[in-house]
């Protein structure tokens, strides 16, 4: 999909404009991210984080690699539209320096969905490039 090609490239981003606030990739933390992960997209990402590894078995156990196809396409646009919102709304922003319990559990988030994503690709063979010439384009974080 339009978006799945984009994701590496978006968390790399997302991380350096954290570090560019004085925030490090956070270790995982469940009672920060059960307090502060809260939205609707987010739960539903968070979902989707977690069912990847049965999606895994269920694709080898019939011989459907779709199945992880379908599943990068489907958790990438859920990402962009969860990740859009920010731009209409600040406080939905992923790096919020005025909030750094949120920042830091919105990033316990995309790092997940970083790892779970190399990891969907690298099953399909495909490479997870961090880095994309092209056109500029503006980036909330």
């Amino acid at each position: 999909g339009q978006y799945a090609s984009q994701q590496p490239t978006r968390y790399a981003n997302i991380f350096k404009k954290a570090a560019e606030h004085g925030f490090a990739p956070p270790a995982f933390d469940l009672a920060l991210a059960e307090k502060h992960l809260t939205l609707p997209e987010e739960m539903d990402l968070v979902k989707r984080v977690i069912a990847f590894p049965a999606l895994v078995e269920g694709a080898a156990k019939a011989l459907e690699p779709h199945r992880i196809i379908f599943w990068v396409q489907e958790t990438s646009a859920a990402f962009q539209s969860w990740y859009t919102k920010g731009n209409q709304d600040k406080s939905l922003r992923v790096v919020r320096p005025d909030d750094p319990e949120t920042t830091k559990a919105r990033l316990m988030l995309v790092g997940a969905l970083k790892q779970v994503f190399a990891n969907a690709l690298g099953l399909l063979g495909v490479g997870a490039p961090e880095w994309m010439e092209g056109p500029k384009e503006e980036e909330q974080a």
